[in-house]
């Protein structure tokens, strides 16, 4: 694969931000990665939306679960704990590091991306942008990663390689 130059990048986020398919940003810098999902938004049909980010790796890990798909119902504090997806509901949510999700997590993912509901029950209307340092086909032939999951998450495949 060629490097990617500025062009190619900028011609990427024009591409992805005329459609609705999941992106899979692949690029060694975070912030580059993060800026790259932020322009596919504001620049999409989606802008007017929420952008709700989550790295997927580091302390709150054992806590992704719940970032990612809420809590559920609190009725005796009546409010709901709604994760990061439900609150990008109308918009984009961008999982950095989503190779670094566990097998559970990446198997409730799989499942979002296929039935469009969180858990079997909140329907939710979000665009889903991902990002890894790292090739997830190759972490896919490792096994630990889900193909079925990478197949869902790369539909729009942005490398930058720079």
């Amino acid at each position: 694969m060629k490097p990617a130059n500025l062009d190619d990048i900028e011609k990427d986020i024009a591409c992805a931000s005329r459609t609705h398919a999941p992106v899979l940003i692949v690029c060694r810098d975070r912030e580059e990665r993060r800026r790259i999902a932020h322009a596919i938004h504001v620049r999409s049909s989606r802008a007017q939306g929420p952008f709700v980010s989550v790295t997927c790796a580091g302390p709150r890990a054992a806590l992704l679960e719940a970032d990612l798909f809420g809590t559920g119902s609190n009725h005796s504090a009546g409010h709901d704990e709604s994760g990061a997806i439900a609150r990008a509901d109308g918009g984009i949510v961008f999982l950095d590091d989503v190779g670094e999700l566990s097998p559970s997590i990446q198997a409730l993912l799989s499942q979002f991306l296929a039935r469009g509901d969180i858990r079997g029950s909140r329907a939710v209307n979000v665009r889903v942008i991902t990002a890894s340092s790292r090739s997830l086909f190759e972490r896919v032939l490792t096994h630990e990663f889900r193909e079925d999951l990478f197949y869902r998450l790369n539909c729009i495949h942005i490398h930058d390689s720079r």
